[in-house]
């Protein structure tokens, strides 16, 4: 894991110090040549896009590119925040989590300000015994911005979601969510569509339903299809010490250039076949190896008629 927080020393023209926290970033491979990704998404964080989704297989190199994204822009925030979803929490508990971060532990419900009429105060109605009386703004677990957006309007703050996918449900078309998930939805269009200068990147192997609507070329939501690498890709074959590098163009192609599945394979054709890419290639059974369970799982999210047809 990263380490979980830092702090950046206060600069002499009196800029608040950068709070971050990327305790929940996954430890990457080594980072390969993204040049043009990393390009588009700085332009689009200095043009102020407010929701970005990074889109992509497992080990294509969603976690690396945004960590290296980071250092190149992290002078344009206050606050930064990393939170995975791996473990599917309940929406009203992530904005819980984020206001915490945000205020840095003074405050996990700002109140709602008095209700006001021609600037005179409105005192608050007193329930009659048995009633209750309604919380003036919709509460986290609806979607609701909540106290969040005080946070992103009053600082500028940049918060990465991983592992999106698992709010959504399996064997359905892509971007549906479970239920009791439907909320994210409703918090991602809110964050696009509500006035502040923050930004939130979600990363994902499958893209929100509600994003297609959102996102344009002048709008402030934008997607990156992150593909697999081309001959950039043949750097894990040297650093494996594979043999043969005329074949090694094949190799990638053959598993799309995806860097975790490269370099697994590469281990195999080491370990198995001692570095000769040839022999691994002359075989007609594809070796897949700890492959088969990562790609099991992206299999057990598509729905039983695009299984049938891959099968």
């Amino acid at each position: 894991m990263l380490q979980e927080e830092t702090f950046n020393e206060q600069t002499s023209n009196t800029k608040p110090k950068l709070c971050q926290d990327l305790g929940d970033a996954r430890e990457p491979n080594l980072f390969y040549n993204r040049t043009s990704e990393l390009t588009t998404l700085e332009n689009w964080i200095l043009s102020r896009t407010r929701l970005i989704t990074i889109l992509g297989l497992s080990g294509i190199g969603k976690t690396a590119l945004t960590l290296q994204l980071i250092p190149q822009i992290q002078h344009e925030f206050d606050y930064i925040i990393w939170r995975s979803l791996h473990n599917a929490p309940p929406l009203a508990s992530l904005q819980t989590d984020l206001i915490k971060f945000l205020s840095q532990q003074q405050e996990t419900n700002p109140p709602n300000p008095p209700l006001s009429r021609e600037g005179e105060e409105i005192q608050p109605l007193s329930p009659r015994r048995g009633e209750e009386i309604q919380p003036l703004s919709p509460p986290l677990s609806n979607g609701g911005l909540g106290g969040v957006i005080n946070y992103l309007r009053s600082h500028r703050c940049l918060i990465i979601l991983d592992d999106i996918q698992t709010t959504f449900s399996r064997q359905q078309l892509a971007g549906n969510y479970q239920p009791g998930y439907e909320n994210y939805g409703a918090f991602f269009k809110q964050i696009t569509e509500s006035s502040h200068n923050s930004c939130l990147i979600l990363l994902s192997w499958e893209k929100p339903r509600e994003i297609a609507a959102l996102e344009g070329e002048n709008r402030p939501c934008k997607s990156l299809q992150l593909n697999g690498l081309g001959p950039e890709a043949q750097e894990i074959f040297t650093e494996k010490g594979l043999a043969e590098p005329e074949k090694w163009s094949e190799q990638i192609d053959l598993y799309r250039g995806n860097p975790l599945w490269l370099n697994i394979v590469a281990t195999l054709i080491q370990d198995l076949f001692g570095g000769s890419v040839s022999e691994f290639l002359s075989y007609d059974t594809l070796f897949l190896g700890e492959l088969e369970s990562l790609l099991y799982q992206h299999f057990d999210r598509l729905t039983a008629s695009e299984q049938q047809a891959i099968a």
